[in-house]
């Protein structure tokens, strides 16, 4: 009693890195929600090599880059079959948001005062009782009645 509580108040609200569905998996996925997040590095991307270079509008917003074939499969295979809704980022703009980020913004001040001991017991703690969509899924049809 209380599992899926105790899921739904998780610091990472129900969130799980590197979530398997099938023969791939969402790098940062709600499983119950369906919701994702798939990043992925340059390489994945098929680079045009046409005379005709995209505008800058065009690149930031992927319509003249494809995705290669393998991370194709992927974005496909879950959004299809597994049904998840993703979003896909590009790895060095989320690294460049990140090296970007003001040392002195309050999230960091914040996580400078935790104890490292406490970071340590949180990282212990989601990794000893991680997420376990079928039991969450059986104990949300025996709470509905069906």
């Amino acid at each position: 009693q209380g599992s899926l509580a105790a899921e739904a108040t998780r610091a990472s609200g129900g969130f799980e890195a590197d979530w398997p569905d099938g023969l791939y998996a969402v790098d940062w996925g709600h499983p119950h929600l369906r919701v994702g997040v798939i990043v992925l590095g340059a390489d994945e991307f098929v680079h045009h090599l046409d005379a005709t270079a995209p505008s800058p509008l065009e690149e930031s917003l992927g319509a003249a880059q494809t995705l290669r074939g393998a991370s194709r499969l992927r974005v496909r295979h879950l959004a299809r079959a597994g049904g998840w809704r993703l979003v896909v980022l590009r790895a060095a703009a989320v690294q460049a948001i990140l090296e970007q980020e003001d040392r002195s913004s309050p999230r960091t001040q914040v996580r400078a005062l935790l104890p490292q001991e406490l970071l340590e017991r949180v990282r212990r703690a989601n990794a000893m009782h991680p997420l376990h969509e079928k039991r969450l899924v059986r104990d949300l049809h025996r709470l509905s009645g069906a």
